[in-house]
């Protein structure tokens, strides 16, 4: 994966719904349909387009992926990448393979 634009990732993470998502999306690949289900079950009650445009956000943004899963016959969103590597000085992002914590 490639340098990713600073500003649109960072605009991607400013908001708490698509933040949300990512921890969703996280746990295990998910369609927008299983998303918005367990989104509305730990948060509240968004409308499933707005987690559908939310998620579309965040692909923009390179944070997330979305591949159809031939098994169950559905699209579905996972992370993009687990880590994300900030260079202040470059103004550049870009994903980490592995981290040490």
């Amino acid at each position: 994966m490639s340098l990713m634009d600073l500003q649109e990732v960072s605009q991607a993470l400013s908001n708490p719904t698509r933040i949300n998502l990512i921890k969703i999306v996280g746990e295990s690949p998910l369609s927008a349909a299983n998303a918005h289900k367990r989104y509305v079950e730990m948060y509240d009650g968004k409308k499933r387009e707005s987690i559908y445009r939310e998620l579309e956000n965040l692909v923009d943004a390179s944070l997330l992926t979305k591949e159809y899963n031939n098994e169950e016959k559905q699209i579905q969103y996972k992370l993009a990448q687990e880590y994300l590597g900030v260079d202040l000085v470059e103004i550049t992002i870009e994903p980490i393979d592995d981290i040490e914590l």
